[in-house]
């Protein structure tokens, strides 16, 4: 648990660090806090691009202490995931996700022909709805059905995580001023929209079959996208895995080679998933390849792992995203290496 301890730790740094970084109420007289500040549009781009990657390693830190047994895990990973007002995943994603996963009754599995943008305003919105309501239907069943509205407030979870934001955004303004506090909330979307990318890709359009009484099958490795992992996400593509095993430790999680497979990186598909046409175009064969074999049938049009054999619309793909791959690194390159002269 070191490596998911120093992630936490160096992302709560890291966040404080920008948050002085941009204040222009306070100043600072140290070298890395005054000499490298940003001077351009393209410096600050980049910047932010830097931070987001670790706001994300962070967020993936989190998730794998809330998953852990001991509460003072689970106190750390909500810590961690307060940066980006997210708190409420500790129990949403155990309570919610875990149980509901590959349903159009859970928030976090993405449909067939969804964007990422609209999925991130819905399991944004939807996630908090759900908080609410479970924590609504808790205080009920302890305080009876008659008690107060102030019992509704004083003993909700959720009361108490919207005030935590609120100190937090009214200790950095009275501090550093209103350009920090402008940062964090740019910290704070991009790593709900990391935070989103994870769920969207491992989920999308999976979903698991009912039976005729209307009872979901159980959940199994056929209901969540794999990756090419790394321990950067704490083998977090591993996916099937952690679902049907969800407190396994990230450094044991199994490689299921007959599970849903998606033939990119997991970062690569960060890029490609950013542009919905050629996401459905290169994924919805899977889809339907995995939902034909859950069902019995032979699909022969796509391939949905790493056993069976690239047919000619993956290997077309593969050309097609390779493109694609190509011209995104030639634009961030440009926007890195020539960006000043372009913002000039």
């Amino acid at each position: 648990m070191i490596p998911v301890y120093l992630t936490l730790a160096g992302g709560t740094f890291t966040w404080i660090w920008c948050l002085c970084l941009f204040s222009d109420d306070v100043e600072f007289n140290t070298y890395y806090l005054k000499t490298v500040r940003p001077h351009n549009w393209t410096q600050w781009i980049m910047l932010l691009y830097a931070v987001a990657f670790i706001s994300s390693m962070q967020t993936q830190a989190s998730h794998e202490l809330i998953h852990r047994r001991e509460n003072y895990n689970k106190a750390l990973g909500m810590f961690g995931l307060m940066n980006i007002h997210y708190i409420h995943f500790k129990d949403e994603h155990v309570m919610g996700h875990h149980k509901h996963l590959a349903t159009i009754e859970d928030s976090s599995t993405s449909r067939l022909n969804e964007s990422i943008y609209w999925y991130m305003i819905r399991e944004v919105y939807s996630t908090n709805k759900n908080m609410w309501q479970r924590e609504f239907a808790r205080i009920r069943k302890q305080h009876g059905s008659d008690c107060p509205t102030i019992a509704y407030i004083l003993f909700n979870k959720m009361t108490w995580y919207y005030l935590i934001y609120i100190c937090t955004w009214v200790s950095i303004y009275l501090l550093l001023g209103w350009n920090s506090l402008k940062f964090h909330f740019v910290y704070s979307l991009y790593g709900l929209w990391y935070q989103c990318f994870a769920n969207y890709m491992t989920h999308y359009g999976l979903l698991r079959n009912k039976d005729k009484n209307g009872i979901y099958e159980s959940i199994n490795k056929y209901h969540s996208w794999n990756f090419v992992s790394s321990p950067i996400y704490y083998r977090l593509p591993r996916h099937s895995d952690h679902h049907t095993s969800s407190f396994r430790p990230y450094q044991i999680l199994r490689r299921f080679d007959d599970a849903p497979w998606n033939p990119y990186q997991f970062v690569m598909c960060l890029y490609l998933c950013q542009c919905p046409p050629l996401w459905f175009w290169a994924m919805n064969p899977r889809v339907q390849a995995v939902r034909d074999f859950c069902n019995g049938k032979v699909n022969t049009e796509a391939s949905f792992n790493n056993i069976q054999i690239q047919t000619e619309k993956d290997k077309k793909t593969d050309i097609v995203v390779s493109i694609y791959f190509a011209l995104c690194t030639s634009v961030f390159g440009y926007v890195a290496l020539f960006g000043d002269l372009a913002f000039k």
